[in-house]
């Protein structure tokens, strides 16, 4: 139960069809029931251009049509046309670090890598420092620090207390990796990704949190990347732009980069609501720094 239009445009060259969520066309729950409101739709200024010609507004009044025939037909005084409630899959608690394990700092002009043992807090400031799989405390990539994670052909997992990376910082993908990160996420800096032909499914952050942490990501720099943090607030900003999915609980989007979901990357994330009807429901959304999403699915 969704219209298709056709945005207006200054020429006569074909465009894409977008849809419009039937959800506009009701009022809120709790509102009237079984009203139905086609002309004045729930839209900002913005998202009202387009289908406020008649032709749409046609188009609109035809779904508001259906909809209450399927009323009519289950006997039913409303239908469920929110969207349902998420439900987030638990993170397993983070390992703590060894007893007795070290710190350790990176500074230099070249290349180096971890040596073998167990260490705490790692600290990079200037150079490339590629750090293997293993569990630590905090990784503080600062000043103009490069940290490299992962390696080809396997995936590696991470599991941190925290991670923080600065300004004209860069983060490395070898691989698939799956970071873990406990008490503290700050994902910012320059350049937070060098490579964006890793696919964004492919590099994992899972954000345990907790007590009203906040987990910030972005920076002037793209950020790539699955961000997962389910008891937690997230903020997206600076002018970089990011490229993966984010699942939190609650988004909050700040600075001019632009959004590039990718609907590739999977999230734990289900929703539990029943439908009572077999529908064939489009969902779509489109806007000026996201490309088209659409996903088709029938619902029984």
């Amino acid at each position: 139960m969704v219209a298709q239009v056709r945005p207006v445009t200054g020429s006569n060259a074909p465009v894409d069809l977008f849809q419009i969520p039937a959800e506009v066309l009701f009022p809120a729950r709790g509102g009237i029931a079984n009203l139905a409101v086609p002309v004045c739709f729930s839209a900002s200024h913005v998202g009202y251009l387009s289908p406020r010609m008649e032709p749409n507004f046609g188009m609109l009044g035809e779904a508001a049509g259906h909809k209450m025939e399927v009323l009519a037909s289950h006997e039913r005084q409303s239908l469920p046309y929110r969207k349902p409630p998420l439900t987030f899959t638990n993170i397993d608690p983070i390992p703590p670090v060894a007893a007795g394990s070290k710190d350790y700092s990176y500074s230099s002009n070249g290349n180096g890598t971890l040596p073998a043992g167990n260490y705490n807090n790692i600290s990079v400031s200037k150079g490339q420092f590629t750090v293997p799989q293993g569990t630590y405390g905090t990784m503080n990539v600062s000043s103009q620090g490069t940290v490299v994670l992962g390696v080809p052909g396997q995936t590696t997992t991470y599991n941190f207390q925290g991670f923080t990376s600065g300004a004209q910082t860069k983060i490395i993908y070898r691989g698939p990796v799956v970071i873990n990160v406990n008490t503290s996420l700050n994902i910012g800096g320059q350049g937070a990704t060098s490579d964006l032909t890793t696919p964004a499914s492919a590099v994992h952050w899972n954000f345990k949190g907790g007590n009203g942490e906040l987990v910030s990501v972005g920076g002037g720099g793209d950020t790539l990347g699955v961000f997962y943090a389910p008891n937690n607030d997230l903020t997206y900003t600076g002018n970089g732009d990011f490229y993966g999915a984010i699942a939190a609980k609650s988004v909050t989007v700040k600075g001019t980069g632009a959004l590039h979901i990718d609907q590739d990357a999977l999230l734990p994330v289900t929703t539990t609501n029943k439908v009572v009807i077999t529908a064939k429901i489009i969902v779509g959304y489109t806007a000026t720094n996201y490309s088209l999403w659409r996903i088709t699915q029938a619902i029984d």
